[in-house]
């Protein structure tokens, strides 16, 4: 009977984590689309900044209308890079990319043959 409460608590602490994991999933994709939208943001402004600048040796004017046409066609969809600042509709978009890619990445590494060499490690 003690083994049994034993066992019961171990599975009940497994449970209690992965229902715990649930509930904080979505708060913590939350933080990691906010601020990974900043980054975003930091290098949109940034790329502005270097796009514009003119002066520089023969590969930069080969790289800045790159550049150039990379910032504009980003001005174009989300405005002026200074005045960019992520709205909950972005951060929501950002949350779906990240746990698509999370998801995917997990069902590849969970549906890959396993060889001899891993399965005995």
């Amino acid at each position: 009977m003690v083994a049994d409460a034993t066992a019961a608590n171990d599975n009940g602490g497994g449970i209690i984590l992965a229902t715990l994991a649930v509930l904080w999933a979505p708060t913590v994709i939350i933080l990691i689309s906010f601020f990974g939208l900043l980054q975003f943001k930091l290098l949109f402004s940034s790329l502005a900044v270097i796009a514009s600048n003119r002066k520089g040796g023969w590969v930069w004017g080969k790289v800045q209308p790159l550049l150039s046409d990379l910032v504009n066609s980003l001005e174009a969809s989300l405005g002026p890079a200074s005045k960019f600042t992520p709205t909950l509709t972005h951060i929501l978009l950002v949350g779906v990319a990240v746990t698509l890619l999370v998801t995917s990445e997990r069902t590849r590494v969970l549906s890959a043959p396993r060889t001899k060499a891993a399965s005995s490690k």
